[in-house]
């Protein structure tokens, strides 16, 4: 970033930042809620160390929300030019979400059996509905990455996170996924 772009905020001097406010529509076909929500996201250069952090909130509107995530806050840091290697890039940053798996209604059926003496009569299936409250859950990760600028227009970003109570796989308490990420510019 330009120098002479640089922003203040207090005393506080931002090397970048970004507010994102979103809306989406409801999509019947993809069973996907209207909702809306906003992501802020700072850093701060500090000779070759940038620190980082994003909120992001999203809320759905009639039946849930349409991100992974009802709330996340997440930081960070990042060192650049590691190893001696211009444009490379280490870093670590560890995250916390909610999201409120909400609720739905279910009918249950129980049979109504009356007892005339010595013998069980079935008069037929009784059903009512039951509302079912999934809850929130809370999901924790770490990830460390590093990125290495393999030519001036490509660079390449092997990373490992570590993901706590993750909120799409309840039947897991954690999960390391392996990545790689790549990125050219033309």
């Amino acid at each position: 970033m330009d120098p002479a772009r640089k922003v203040s905020i207090g005393p506080i001097e931002v090397s970048d930042y970004h507010i994102t406010l979103w809306h989406r529509d409801s999509v019947e076909k993809a069973m996907t809620p209207e909702g809306w929500g906003f992501t802020v996201f700072l850093e701060h250069r500090i000779g070759n160390i940038l620190p980082f952090f994003r909120y992001g909130y999203s809320e759905g509107i009639g039946g849930g929300s349409p991100a992974l995530l009802d709330q996340m806050v997440a930081g960070g840091f990042a060192i650049e030019d590691v190893f001696g290697q211009d444009n490379d890039v280490i870093g670590i940053g560890a995250s916390w979400g909610r999201r409120d798996l909400g609720s739905t209604v279910v009918p249950v059926s129980s049979p109504i059996i009356v007892d005339v003496g010595d013998d069980l009569i079935n008069l037929g299936e009784f059903t009512d509905l039951l509302q079912v409250d999934f809850g929130t859950v809370e999901q924790y990760s770490v990830e460390i990455f590093y990125r290495v600028q393999l030519t001036q227009e490509f660079q390449v970003t092997p990373s490992v996170q570590f993901i706590v109570d993750p909120a799409f796989n309840l039947a897991e308490d954690t999960i390391t996924v392996l990545g790689v990420r790549g990125r050219a510019e033309f």
